[in-house]
């Protein structure tokens, strides 16, 4: 795949996820479930790209993700929704800034 097209589907990726979240404040029930796991699905994704970042340890088990947009946008996800290379992922970072 050439940089433009990755280019164009990390955008296009990013977009998505910003969209899933503003529908899953904006409706309830079952939908609202639905955009959640789209939005946490693709900050997965994002992540495992090298294209987003958990920017800080959770809090109360969220975690807030830089999604490298222009303009920047932060995206909060639980823990417990990432996938297990994901969240070794952060947690190998986090303990790697801190020394450990």
């Amino acid at each position: 795949m050439d940089k433009e097209t990755t280019g164009d589907r990390i955008s296009a990726l990013r977009y998505a996820a910003k969209m899933a979240n503003l529908l899953a404040k904006r409706v309830a029930g079952e939908d609202r479930e639905i955009a959640y796991t789209v939005k946490n699905e693709l900050i997965n994704v994002l992540i495992l790209e090298g294209v987003a970042d958990a920017n800080a340890l959770p809090i109360n088990g969220i975690v807030g993700v830089d999604i490298g947009d222009d303009p920047p946008t932060r995206l909060h996800i639980p823990m417990s929704k990432l996938a297990p290379a994901v969240r070794a992922r952060i947690v190998h970072s986090f303990s790697h800034e801190r020394g450990h």
